[in-house]
């Protein structure tokens, strides 16, 4: 395995939203290289290595030439920095977006194929145990030992959950105690949605179906444990703002997006919105 894909199972340092808008705004300032940012932030190598990855999987820099330029993307957080709903939301997602895609394993994997599983039971609490069984099902996917598995699953675990330095203010999983946790839906800022849809639209589609929308990996449904209601109800306000259009009559049960946008286009509304 390479230090990249490496890295991409889980990070030495866990991931911390607080401490990524701070290089952000480094790098914003002309703090583009890695030797910048350790002497700006008194980080150790393994440390910004470690961040400089998680940045990058983010998809908040891109890294050419031994120098970090934001993304539009970057921007956008930067200025969403006080409006904790949308950035940490956005942020989310791309962690959570899948491997394959960019995103990082073991958000992937606890968000779309663990949590998402108890959202919508009767008893929306699992305890840890499960947690770490589960995640081991997936093991030949990055090839390291059981125990370094059910390490690097607790560590981001602690980052989804922790509202200090994680995604613990969204509500979306509590900890009840050392063994259990609580899952819960999000209902997330149509705008934010807006964009995950456009970004997951595939290349040359003239259309998506509305129950890929609520239950396919990597979508809206999926990362926020909203049902088709919900979903449903997102939907209309982005077609109320021109940014969809629903077909649900003669058998259609579908989406089309606005030709005349573009993801970079949600961005830049998201900012003009807070």
């Amino acid at each position: 395995m390479s230090g990249i894909e490496e890295l991409n199972s889980g990070q030495r340092f866990k991931f911390e939203v607080d401490y990524i808008i701070s290089l952000l705004k480094l790098i914003n300032g002309g703090n583009k290289t890695k030797d910048d940012l350790q002497n700006e932030k008194g980080l150790g190598k393994n440390k910004i290595d470690a961040f400089s990855e998680w940045l990058r999987i983010s998809e908040v820099v891109t890294y050419s030439n031994q120098e970090f330029e934001l993304t539009k993307f970057g921007k956008t957080i930067i200025n969403l920095k006080y409006n904790y709903d949308y950035f940490a939301s956005l942020l989310l997602y791309k962690l959570s977006r899948g491997k394959e895609n960019g995103g990082h394993f073991y958000f992937s994997k606890l968000i779309n194929n663990i949590f998402y599983n108890y959202a919508f039971s009767l008893n929306n609490k699992v305890s840890l145990s499960n947690i770490e069984s589960e995640i081991l099902n997936y093991k030949d996917e990055i090839g390291v030992d059981e125990n370094s598995i059910i390490k690097l699953a607790n560590q981001n675990l602690s980052t989804i959950v922790d509202p200090d330095t994680g995604f613990g203010k969204l509500g979306m999983i509590k900890k009840l105690d050392d063994d259990e946790y609580e899952v819960y839906s999000y209902w997330a800022e149509p705008l934010v949605c807006a964009y995950i849809i456009y970004d997951q639209w595939e290349e040359g589609s003239v259309a998506m179906k509305i129950d890929e929308i609520v239950s396919a990996h990597y979508n809206i449904g999926r990362i926020f444990f909203m049902d088709r209601d919900t979903v449903m109800g997102v939907l209309e306000d982005l077609e109320y703002m021109d940014y969809l259009s629903i077909e649900t009559t003669g058998g259609l049960d579908q989406i089309r997006i606005n030709p005349k946008i573009n993801k970079e286009d949600i961005l830049e509304a998201i900012i003009d919105e807070v």
